[in-house]
């Protein structure tokens, strides 16, 4: 079986100085139409991660960030109803903060911030609120490798599979 797409990508937690809220963005293209997720996208041929992370969170909100942090990688696999493989991510994840109180809005769709407690209250990627809670919030200066598997249905993506693979000690971004 042969994948549709392989892409390499980065997404941002972007929070408030206080940690208490994450900037979201409620996607306006498919895969994930009207679905909540991390602000990110495409790393471009020749980018850097941390490049390629500025330069996502700039085009989608409008903002900069500082104190980045490099989190992991997820390797996310999305099936069809019937069982194809629609796409393989290789997700790069990082954090910043910015003490921005508004964002702009682009062609990807409309960001907000989304107090942290209220994650499970929204229409969120699965993998994405995965990520937020298990990779970024819960990571404590440790690296970590993990596997999504999502089905992409007609009554919305479900989450299959979510596995931390390793971990290994982090340091922070300069």
């Amino acid at each position: 079986m042969t994948l549709a797409n392989q892409l390499f990508v980065v997404v941002v937690g972007i929070f408030d100085e206080k940690h208490e809220r994450i900037a979201l963005i409620k996607r306006n293209n498919k895969p994930y139409q009207h679905f909540w997720s991390l602000v990110g996208g495409k790393i471009k041929n020749g980018e850097t991660v941390i490049s390629a992370a500025k330069r996502e969170v700039f085009e989608e909100t409008g903002t900069h960030l500082t104190n980045l942090r490099f989190h992991g990688i997820l390797e996310e696999i999305l099936y069809s109803e019937n069982n194809t493989k629609l796409d393989l991510f290789h997700i790069f994840i990082v954090s910043g903060e910015t003490k921005d109180r508004t964002f702009k809005s682009s062609e990807e769709g409309v960001v907000k911030w989304v107090p942290l407690d209220t994650l499970d209250d929204i229409k969120i990627i699965p993998s994405d609120k995965l990520m937020i809670t298990k990779m970024i919030l819960n990571s404590s200066n440790t690296l970590q490798f993990a596997k999504a598997v999502l089905q992409d249905t007609e009554s919305g993506v479900k989450l299959l599979e979510f596995k931390i693979i390793t971990e290994f000690k982090n340091k922070k971004l300069h």
